[in-house]
């Protein structure tokens, strides 16, 4: 029988993908879509994660930093979304539980002027969506 889905169960799965992503982010080949190998623990661990809310539908929101065309950003975000959800997908999560989505540059979370401050807008989000 399928264990009954507990009515915080997504609040728990969104704190514990946050407390992941919080130390840790999934890195990709520069320019690319393509997911480090470094990263392949860290897609598992979100991947049980999601598994543990079988009910829930999950964002994946793909990030850029100011850098190159806006354009070309939004597209680069998408695709790493959706590089992630595949992943997570072939980890055996149902994939009707994700949305990829791209933001490219829109929505920075430190300044774009330094190299530190570029690597942190870079980055892949976890949201759990209302069902």
């Amino acid at each position: 029988p399928k264990p009954e889905t507990q009515p915080n169960a997504a609040k728990v799965c969104a704190h514990n993908f946050s407390t992941m992503l919080a130390d840790e982010r999934i890195r990709f080949a520069s320019n690319r879509a393509l997911i480090n190998p470094e990263s392949h623990g860290l897609l598992d661990r979100l991947s049980d994660a999601a598994k543990s809310c079988p009910d829930a539908r999950f964002e994946i929101g793909g990030h850029t930093d100011s850098r190159g065309r806006k354009s070309y950003n939004l597209q680069l975000s998408e695709a790493r979304a959706r590089a992630v959800v595949d992943y997570l997908a072939g980890a055996g999560v149902n994939k009707e539980n994700f949305v990829a989505r791209g933001y490219g540059e829109a929505v920075p979370i430190d300044d774009n002027n330094s190299a530190e401050g570029r690597a942190r807008n870079r980055r892949i989000e976890f949201k759990v969506l209302a069902n």
